[in-house]
């Protein structure tokens, strides 16, 4: 996608009289605006611009330095952490949702293509405390997770916050066994010391509750 706005690096000059500065980095995603300044008893900003372009998916980081003749604390360390977002599609690019979780980082999109999803992979979904978004791409009547009676949908449980999304899919027969205590008994969802974002889905079908909810 496009290039993400620059994120802004603060100088101040916390002496008296004149602090010249300057960035140096060696790093090709990555442009500093301004490179150097003159500074009193004031603030500078820099812009710290990242260019995407050819860059994997992934997290990239790199190291600036900000160094002044006259500084005490020169050079002065700045780690610089790039996430290169994707979009992610099943089944295209990986067999089972899980899969495709396991393969996501924080701000992906997992795009579930039409289709019934089945079996292992398929079932008993954790979004492994990341913060992306699981969503169909047209709406849950043609995008359904069937867990067959052999387990639950989707299990929300390492802190997940509203920033992590599922959106427009069916969800049916998940299973729990009613022997199971009940705050454990969503066969569709169940969420544990999490919150996450859960709209536009059908839950239908499911043996024990269809959404369970614990801190």
């Amino acid at each position: 996608g496009a290039n993400p706005y620059g994120e802004p690096l603060s100088i101040a000059n916390c002496g008296t009289g004149f602090l010249e500065w300057e960035i140096v980095e060696d790093c090709p995603w990555l442009q500093a605006v301004p490179t150097s300044g003159r500074l009193t008893g004031h603030v500078a900003k820099v812009a710290i611009k990242p260019e995407i372009a050819g860059l994997m998916h992934g997290q990239h980081s790199a190291l600036i330095k900000v160094t002044s003749p006259d500084a005490t604390n020169s050079p002065r360390p700045v780690m610089v952490v790039l996430n290169v977002n994707a979009e992610l599609n099943v089944p295209r690019d990986y067999p089972t949702i899980q899969a495709a979780i396991d393969a996501a980082m924080p701000g992906d999109v997992v795009l579930l293509e039409d289709g019934v999803y089945t079996g292992p992979g398929n079932r008993e979904i954790t979004f492994r405390g990341k913060n992306l978004t699981v969503r169909s791409r047209s709406g849950p009547a043609k995008c359904i997770v069937d867990c067959e009676l052999k387990g639950r949908g989707f299990h929300f449980r390492q802190g997940e916050g509203p920033d992590a999304v599922l959106e427009g899919l069916t969800i049916r027969n998940g299973y729990v066994p009613a022997s199971w205590p009940q705050l454990s008994r969503g066969g569709g969802i169940v969420c544990e010391a999490s919150s996450p974002t859960i709209r536009r889905n059908v839950i239908t079908g499911n043996r024990g509750s269809g959404i369970c909810c614990q801190r």
